[in-house]
């Protein structure tokens, strides 16, 4: 949008702006804010940070979890609904394996209630280390002249 603005000369060194001037500034500063209103911003896309998958070609231990006992409290049978897989990466001398923990996850159909085994406690949350690999790393560090 185009305009003139046009001032004058008052009281020796002041400048006033004229009335129209004020106007059209305030209606372009109005119709700049619509249009950056009006036009859509995308937001960034977050990538969630995942995980390679170990190799396939490693050797692969399953490790099954499961209740000790297959009935409930309530005494009826338990049925199995699923299962939650995670993978840990293990060394013994030489030797990469894969170890493969399936934990069953059981429910009553009486009680509706859902029994699964405790997750067993790791050395590094969240982490696909085992005790063995992990100690490997660490004697190859410290006693070992060997970079990280």
């Amino acid at each position: 949008m185009a305009f003139k603005c046009y001032s004058r000369l008052e009281l020796g060194s002041l400048w006033t702006i004229s009335l129209e001037c004020v106007g059209q500034l305030l209606i372009a500063a109005i119709v700049s804010e619509l249009e950056a209103l009006s036009t859509p911003t995308t937001p960034p896309v977050r990538k969630t940070p995942q995980r390679a998958p170990l190799p396939p070609e490693l050797p692969c231990t399953d490790i099954r979890h499961d209740p000790e006992n297959a009935y409930c409290a309530c005494g009826s049978e338990l049925r199995r609904i699923g299962e939650q897989v995670s993978d840990k990466l293990d060394y013994t001398p030489g030797v990469f394996t894969v170890e493969r923990h399936i934990r069953g996850k059981w429910a009553c159909d009486e009680c509706e209630a859902l029994t699964q085994s405790p997750m067993r406690a790791q050395v590094i949350d969240k982490g696909i280390l085992t005790s063995g690999l992990l100690a490997q790393v660490m004697i190859a560090k410290n006693s070992d002249p060997l970079p990280l």
